[in-house]
């Protein structure tokens, strides 16, 4: 199993409970990871520093106001054997974030799905999609009403045998699930959702007979080709853990995973540059804006960031690092 070496938790230093970093926590713990706090000071608008005498002087006042209180978080994970570090960022929370991750190679992200002030509706909020559009590692998004400890993980693939190009990252958001379910010790189910391309005009056009063959036929590949996924993980699973479902992503696993009390989804997305890119982002952020749960997103090995010169993905669990004695 490849281990995380390197995680960045972004944080508000502010706030009195923080479950997302008992997760970074415990993450660290499984995998010998080292830790950065992080906290992102916006910059004052151009009305402020205009109206403001002494704005820069008050921005470094809160800065060090906020280095004070991520200092103090740090004693305690220390305490419990964890290297751990901090550091106030400045700027646009999201892009702070991915300039971190790029600059010191993190290859986890971890933070609330939705801060207390976001003005976006749903469960999460505007730094989440972003972070899920271009940060270029795995990026771990945590409901604060979400258990620390998950009780039921689903990951989603697609094993579709047109896009044998998807089974890297297929094979990534499993290996996440994994070592997710192996430290909370969590229910795991793999869902997989399939559908008959151009599938309301192909049946105008076949017979009755002739399209339950077809349908057939489509589901056997997409079957053959997740059980073909799945040992090439060496993943052994029960056949009621393996969900075949037929129908679209952006409603199947929604209604999946509200039906089945899930706590955290670990899915991938992919950045490509053109149309393609931004098709693939959005049936992820489709999904996303539906989900109650948890989310673990995992990037494919060519993950480049939109409109950003290409930064490699680090991978969820890099091979360099040693195991945990």
């Amino acid at each position: 199993m490849q281990r995380l070496g390197n995680i960045l938790v972004a944080v508000d230093a502010s706030a009195t409970e923080l479950p997302e970093l008992e997760c970074a926590a415990q993450m660290a713990l499984a995998h010998g990871a080292q830790l950065k706090l992080v906290d992102v000071v916006p910059e004052f608008s151009w009305t402020q520093r205009l109206i403001l005498s002494g704005s820069e002087h008050l921005h470094d006042l809160l800065e060090r106001e906020r280095g004070q209180l991520l200092e103090a978080k740090i004693a305690p994970l220390a305490a419990r054997g964890i290297k751990v570090s901090s550091k106030v960022l400045r700027g646009r929370t999201s892009a702070a974030l991915i300039q971190e991750v790029v600059a010191e190679k993190h290859d986890l992200v971890i933070r609330n799905a939705k801060g207390a002030t976001s003005r976006r509706t749903g469960s999460f909020g505007t730094t989440s999609y972003e972070l899920l559009r271009r940060c270029p590692s795995a990026v771990y998004l945590h409901q604060i009403d979400t258990p620390v400890g998950c009780r039921r993980i689903v990951a989603a693939v697609d094993a579709n045998p047109e896009e044998p190009e998807m089974m890297p990252l297929n094979e990534r958001i499993l290996d996440a699930a994994v070592a997710v379910r192996d430290l909370s010790r969590a229910q795991f189910d793999i869902v997989h959702v399939w559908s008959i391309y151009g599938e309301r005009m192909v049946k105008d056009y076949m017979r009755t007979s002739e399209f339950a063959q077809l349908e057939q036929s489509v589901r056997g590949e997409h079957e053959q080709n997740l059980h073909k996924l799945l040992a090439s993980c060496n993943l052994e699973v029960k056949s009621d853990q393996i969900h075949l479902i037929r129908g679209e992503p952006t409603i199947e696993i929604p209604n999946f995973v509200r039906a089945n009390n899930t706590d955290l989804l670990v899915m991938g997305t992919v950045g490509r540059r053109g149309m393609a890119g931004i098709l693939l982002g959005n049936t992820a952020e489709m999904i996303l804006s539906q989900l109650p749960c948890s989310v673990l997103a995992v990037k494919s090995p060519g993950f480049m960031v939109p409109e950003a010169s290409p930064a490699s993905s680090a991978p969820l669990f890099p091979p360099e690092m040693p195991p945990v004695p």
